[in-house]
């Protein structure tokens, strides 16, 4: 078995661009945007430990080590994707703040209404604010 340690950090954002809804409705102001994007993080290849553990059936660790340097960007992406559940609801705070604040900023008054942030395919029933 081949082991490979280092240490990344993902990044994620949405597009302030395009993709962005804003609706009252209930006396809420509901945000609608889009998905979360993710950058594959910068992993240096050359500093990461490998290890071979020892007993393993692993033939020949110089190919698949050259494999999995390769692939390695590629398997940070696709984890990255699988990830964004675990940072959707600190992504929707964040959006919270920064939706207020700009609203605040921009009407020179306190938003007095809830707001509320939807990401796509999210069932608007569900999420109170």
């Amino acid at each position: 078995m081949l082991l490979a340690w280092s240490k990344w950090r993902y990044n994620y954002y949405v597009s302030l661009m395009n993709g962005w809804k804003f609706e009252r409705s209930n006396n809420k102001l509901i945000v609608h945007v889009p998905e979360l994007s993710s950058s594959a993080p910068a992993v240096n290849v050359s500093k990461l430990k490998w290890t071979v553990q020892e007993g393993s059936v692993l033939r020949n660790h110089k190919v698949v080590l050259e494999s999995l340097q390769k692939d390695l960007q590629s398997l940070l992406v696709d984890s990255s994707i699988q990830h964004r559940d675990l940072v959707r609801e600190e992504a929707r705070k964040a959006i919270h703040d920064f939706v207020t604040s700009w609203l605040t900023t921009t009407a020179g008054q306190e938003v007095d209404i809830p707001v509320v942030i939807y990401f796509p395919q999210e069932n608007t029933q569900k999420i109170s604010p």
